[in-house]
């Protein structure tokens, strides 16, 4: 008999879910967007503080970025010192172009 109340519920619960309009996509990237401010030293704001919840306890942190890009290097270098002071990381790769590297 407990089987068939959970069953039930369970039944109901998807068929409510189906009805629900789906979230638009401009409301999503705003519940999961985050300011921040970034230097070549310091990274700061609800995004970093957003990282460094999520970095808790990771042995790794990857950075997808653009190429060609002079600030993708800049918030790297901050990431990683913020990383480093947080959590005790100790080293950094990238996979950077030489010319935004250069620049």
């Amino acid at each position: 008999m407990l089987r068939l109340a959970v069953l039930a519920v369970s039944l109901t619960a998807v068929a409510t879910y189906a009805q629900q309009t789906p979230p638009r996509v401009a409301d999503l990237v705003a519940r999961n967007s985050y300011t921040f401010e970034f230097s070549d030293t310091t990274l700061r704001g609800t995004g970093a503080d957003f990282l460094r919840r999520q970095t808790a306890g990771a042995q790794f942190a990857l950075l997808g970025e653009d190429h060609m890009d002079h600030a993708t290097p800049l918030f790297a270098g901050a990431l990683f010192r913020m990383l480093h002071d947080v959590h005790g990381y100790r080293h950094l790769v990238v996979e950077q172009d030489p010319v935004a590297i250069e620049d």
